[in-house]
């Protein structure tokens, strides 16, 4: 939005292409009929309508402001103002910043992480480096458990790389899965606040849902989008340890 508010700031309109109410229609300006038509507005109150019509190239349309009978060609292409809210959402709206995250929780699992105190080695590193991270469970370890750090930041890195597919509304619906999750988790952030990651195979079709506690929204997402994510959260792929023959996953516990 706000790039859209800049480009029509910025833009100058030279000598008209036309000023006939005829020129209208044939350029498609017309009140009754545009390709786009943007209303700016403050409140309830229309400030300024403009009218955007034929194209003149890749990336120049003629265009008409209500009230006005000038049309003009403008540096502006129809495409960049697309009709689908989806093309206007903030597909990175449910991820949290990697560097953000202290903790996670899946299930019993609580995962904390800290710095890799300094060595021998880390002498000689540019003193620029960020210190690597470590990961430790401070709850959660079963016998034979031994929680890999690599594994861990590999399902940080999936969770900060979430995109969203689109809104689905604010309301649930039983057919959404998230009775039972596929995953839900935890991530803690730095200043303690904590997001709550519930995601739901959808009864019908091959879609996910997914449902974020800092958002109202039910959002979408297809099986590509969340199969990392999934696969990252596996307790045998965090711990190194095979899960047992027809136990239930911790990451699908955590919801029941």
């Amino acid at each position: 939005v706000r790039q859209l508010l800049d480009k029509l700031v910025q833009l100058k309109a030279g000598v008209p292409v036309a000023t006939t109410p005829g020129a209208q229609a044939r350029f498609k300006v017309a009140a009754e009929g545009y390709e786009r038509r943007i209303v700016l507005g403050q409140g309830d109150k229309a400030l300024a309508t403009l009218f955007l019509g034929t194209a003149q190239g890749a990336r120049q349309v003629l265009a008409r402001v209500d009230g006005s009978d000038a049309i003009h060609a403008l540096a502006l292409a129809v495409y960049e103002i697309p009709l689908k809210s989806d093309d206007w959402l903030d597909k990175a709206i449910v991820s949290v910043k990697a560097d953000e995250v202290t903790g996670l929780e899946l299930g019993d699992l609580r995962l904390t992480r800290g710095v890799a105190l300094p060595d021998a080695a880390a002498a000689v590193k540019p003193a620029s480096a960020a210190p690597a991270p470590v990961w430790t469970a401070s709850a959660g370890l079963a016998d034979g458990e031994k929680l890999s750090t690599e594994a861990t930041s590999a399902l940080l890195s999936a969770l900060a790389g979430l995109r969203i597919d689109s809104v689905l509304g604010r309301e649930a619906q039983p057919g959404y899965g998230l009775e039972q999750p596929v995953l839900a988790l935890t991530a803690v952030r730095k200043d303690g606040s904590r997001v709550e990651y519930r995601l739901g195979k959808q009864l019908v079709g091959e879609d996910y849902v997914l449902k974020v506690s800092t958002r109202p929204e039910y959002f979408r997402m297809p099986a590509w989008s969340v199969s990392t994510l999934i696969d990252a959260a596996r307790r045998d792929r965090l711990t190194g340890v095979a899960t047992v023959a027809g136990a239930q996953p911790a990451a699908s516990a955590a919801g029941s």
